[in-house]
């Protein structure tokens, strides 16, 4: 359950951030799905086909024209539904600074600066990089 609240959380603290970018920010309850985990704890029953709860995120995704659905709302059943945690800006922003300073510690300042982390290449992607480096330029290596 906390997840779900943190996610809800986030997307709102991005949809306040990014608003003026034109970046739209929505979370969703898709549904809860019968499936093999459920079917073993005898709790197959009464739930939503895959198509019933993937109906949220796909109106979402293909909204036109998506701006008149406004930003940072938490959504089901394809409509707009409240969530108490995302009125609390307080929490919202704290959540919002822990994620950054989380990310920043891993990702360096990219985090920060909107930049693409540069990541290790392993060992692999090493020698293909490599071996890309060394062919002229009509495929043949030099």
């Amino acid at each position: 359950m906390a997840s779900k609240q943190a996610n809800r959380m986030i997307s709102r603290a991005a949809a306040e951030r990014f608003k003026d970018d034109g970046i739209i920010v929505h979370s969703c309850h898709p549904g809860v799905t019968t499936s093999n985990i459920l079917r073993e704890f005898g709790m197959a029953q009464g739930f939503e086909s895959a198509d019933a709860a993937a109906a949220t995120p796909i109106f979402l995704a293909s909204y036109e024209p998506a701006s008149q659905l406004g930003t940072g709302k938490f959504w089901k059943d394809c409509r707009e539904a409240g969530c108490e945690f995302v009125r609390n800006k307080k929490a919202v922003d704290t959540l919002w600074d822990k994620c950054k300073a989380y990310c920043t510690k891993i990702l360096g300042d990219a985090a920060s600066s909107g930049a693409a982390p540069k990541r290790k290449l392993d060992t692999e992607e090493k020698k293909a990089s490599s071996a890309e480096e060394t062919k002229g330029t009509d495929g043949s290596s030099a």
